[in-house]
């Protein structure tokens, strides 16, 4: 199982001669593979095809859709940040670094109305993160990592809004997660997040445009959440496990499978295929 394309930040910027001699290289390597399957369409599918990939399948990972509810809201979660039941509260989950762009979050929090009473729970570590600790004043908290998927099902579905600046995600399992939990989102037009965020689930913006987000914000806590809460769960509901296994084994690796025994010129199968995961 191999993986590529390379991230857009590898060897240079994108646009850059070692990025587009990567890129090349990635084309010329997959057409070679029996089978190849990307986790979304806009997240890996679209730049394969642009490289002259044309036979691949999308196979979206799957979410531990029961671990994740919108019934494990609990609001008492909320009291110790200061936030109350009218309130909102905006959750990020992930890497606190440049790449998945976390402060891009932060400034879009800080443009919002001191109206609104809102604050905003940063769920993870990283580089970043002592940049945000200490800003509990600010109504910015930064408690570092949950190792409880539990407790983290339970924050998810205790806040309002999952917002999220990251343009390079290949599927983004946390944003399914938040969705399964009943949240709409924000993030932006880049990435798999297009994928992810269709219409009526939430809003996309520019990448590293803090006032289109923050204006985003304030447009879906102006709507009807609750009307996309529920819609957020049903979208989620197909990202299972269980159809994921069965698109991956039942179609990419019987194609693959079939194709190498006849190349071989055999009737079945005897070598495990070589797949190409396009994260």
């Amino acid at each position: 199982m191999s993986t590529g394309p390379f991230p857009s930040g590898w060897g240079g910027q994108p646009g850059g001669a070692t990025s587009r001699i990567c890129y090349a290289y990635c084309g010329r390597l997959y057409r070679r593979f029996d089978a190849v399957f990307a986790l979304s369409e806009n997240g890996g599918a679209a730049r394969l095809r642009s490289l002259g990939v044309r036979d691949m399948e999308v196979v979206p990972l799957g979410v531990e859709l029961g671990q994740f509810s919108p019934d494990k809201r609990d609001l008492r979660l909320r009291r110790p940040l200061g936030v109350g039941e009218h309130q909102p509260l905006l959750i990020y989950v992930g890497r606190l670094d440049a790449e998945k762009r976390a402060q891009i979050v932060v400034a879009a929090f800080q443009r919002l109305p001191e109206s609104l009473g809102a604050a905003l729970l940063l769920i993870g570590d990283g580089p970043l993160r002592d940049q945000f600790s200490g800003r509990e004043g600010r109504r910015i908290f930064a408690p570092g990592y949950c190792r409880d998927r539990d407790d983290l099902a339970t924050w998810l579905a205790s806040a309002d809004i999952y917002v999220s600046a990251m343009a390079d995600e290949t599927f983004g399992v946390s944003i399914i997660e938040a969705q399964a939990s009943g949240l709409p989102v924000v993030g932006v037009a880049a990435g798999a997040m297009v994928d992810r965020v269709p219409r009526g689930l939430g809003l996309v913006g520019e990448v590293d445009d803090a006032d289109a987000m923050a204006a985003n914000i304030v447009a879906i806590l102006s709507g009807d959440r609750q009307a996309i809460a529920r819609r957020a769960r049903d979208h989620a509901l197909q990202f299972s496990w269980g159809q994921s296994m069965e698109r991956l084994f039942g179609r990419v690796y019987a194609s693959a499978l079939a194709q190498a025994s006849a190349r071989a010129g055999l009737s079945q199968p005897t070598a495990r295929p070589a797949l190409a995961d396009a994260a």
